[in-house]
């Protein structure tokens, strides 16, 4: 090829962080011949090069910050996510303090970098409360630059609930999470098209897949343009660790 163009992936954390991401898997400082296209990490930022994009898109990932804020609208739950905010005992109802300067900084630098979309992807929040969904939609709204969202496991979850994974996830989502999503996006699976990409975000946060969700993936994927899937848990191969959606 003689000419290549960029999507470039900045301060890829959680699914494209450097524990995960190796130079055993995916990242390549040369063409791939096969595919045309060439992934280099650098500094934190991740350069996919991929023919047939007619712009450059940029995207910041963030995932694993783990908000843990909380307040007497959710007393009743205290018991249930004390262990995750640290705070036992009388305090535990109280509202959390403590600022979430990781999540702040990497929306900061979104805004500063002028990025095209924020990309979360999942344990964005510690437990579903009230105030870790509204904090971090008022951050996420004050910076400006559009986001997509896709749950982690954490995100829905108070530990001690009864009830199936896949209850508590549809429960907890519904009841809490919807404000993170655009109106009409299906939490469990949808796509959005920037700047020639195609972003396809699938939830696996009970570390399992649907036949439905595949089948859609296998739809968007075969529309064409470049695809970047977002899931919050990595999907199991052989070679990697065992702990992933899928794994036997």
């Amino acid at each position: 090829m003689n000419r290549r163009d960029f999507i470039c992936l900045g301060g890829a954390a959680a699914a494209l962080s450097t524990n995960r991401l190796t130079s055993r898997s995916v990242v390549s400082t040369t063409p791939n011949p096969d595919r045309e296209y060439f992934i280099n990490w650098d500094r934190g930022y991740l350069n996919i090069a991929w023919p047939g994009i007619k712009e450059k898109p940029r995207f910041r990932v963030i995932g694993d910050t783990h908000f843990n804020y909380f307040d007497e609208r959710d007393k009743e739950y205290a018991g249930n996510y004390a262990r995750m905010s640290g705070v036992t005992g009388k305090k535990a109802h109280l509202p959390s303090q403590a600022p979430h300067k990781y999540f702040e900084q990497a929306v900061d630098t979104a805004k500063k970098d002028g990025v095209d979309a924020i990309l979360l992807v999942g344990d964005i929040l510690s437990f579903p409360t009230l105030a870790n969904v509204e904090y971090a939609k008022k951050k996420l709204d004050e910076c400006g630059v559009p986001w997509i969202y896709i749950a982690g496991n954490h995100d829905w979850h108070f530990e001690g609930l009864s009830g199936s994974s896949t209850q508590l996830r549809e429960t907890w989502v519904e009841k809490r999470l919807m404000p993170l999503y655009k109106d009409g996006d299906d939490p469990m699976m949808f796509s959005r098209v920037v700047k020639g990409v195609r972003i396809v975000a699938i939830d696996n946060s009970t570390y399992l897949l649907s036949r439905k969700q595949v089948d859609f993936w296998m739809s968007e994927a075969a529309k064409g343009d470049p695809v970047l899937l977002m899931m919050h848990i990595p999907l199991y191969v052989k070679t990697g660790p065992k702990g992933c959606c899928a794994s036997p």
